[in-house]
């Protein structure tokens, strides 16, 4: 995951996770925000028309190993947990945009009358092991940098996945 060019988005991304670590404590090992959480393994199943608007390997196979992590919403690591009730599936929806549409604006929403195509299924199914370790090692990065699938041009895409390097990093030295 290779840092962002620009020193403001660089500068952006420092104080986002200087601000979290003011909010909630700095944890060392932990992430800035969402800090308790767990691994798990899935698969993420396509549908047809996937692979029909994307040559992203993952929208062209089937059966595709997934990891994902599951977290609270704060940035306290001591949060109480709640028993699973067994696997998680959710759907994966992309909403199609039309001309004239603002992609370089996350704040701005596109009509509810847009075509919504469904992408896939993911099914998540077993906590990996060694949690804590892979915890520190992995870092989920918010740019698609796969062939088949481009970024729009939302400044926060950079910003976001800088600090989530920022955030690693930090983990990683702890």
């Amino acid at each position: 995951m290779p840092p962002p060019e620009d020193p403001a988005v660089v500068d952006k991304s420092h104080e986002v996770v200087d601000t979290l670590h003011g909010i909630f404590g700095s944890h060392p090992g932990k992430r800035p925000a969402h800090a308790k959480g767990i691994l798990i393994h899935g698969t993420f199943d396509p549908t047809y028309e996937a692979s029909r608007l994307s040559t992203a390997p993952h929208f062209n196979q089937i059966c595709i190993p997934v990891i994902a992590r599951l977290f609270s919403s704060t940035g306290l690591p001591d949060l109480s947990d709640t028993d699973p009730n067994g696997m998680v599936t959710f759907e994966l929806f992309t909403q199609m945009a039309q001309h004239g549409d603002v992609t370089d604006d996350c704040t701005v929403l596109w009509p509810e009358s847009r075509a919504e195509v469904k992408l896939g299924q993911v099914h998540l199914h077993s906590v990996m092991e060694d949690n804590e370790t892979e915890q520190k090692r992995i870092i989920f990065d918010s740019v698609p940098r796969v062939e088949g699938i481009e970024p729009s041009g939302d400044p926060l895409i950079d910003t976001r996945a800088a600090a989530y390097l920022i955030s690693g990093r930090e983990r990683h030295a702890a």
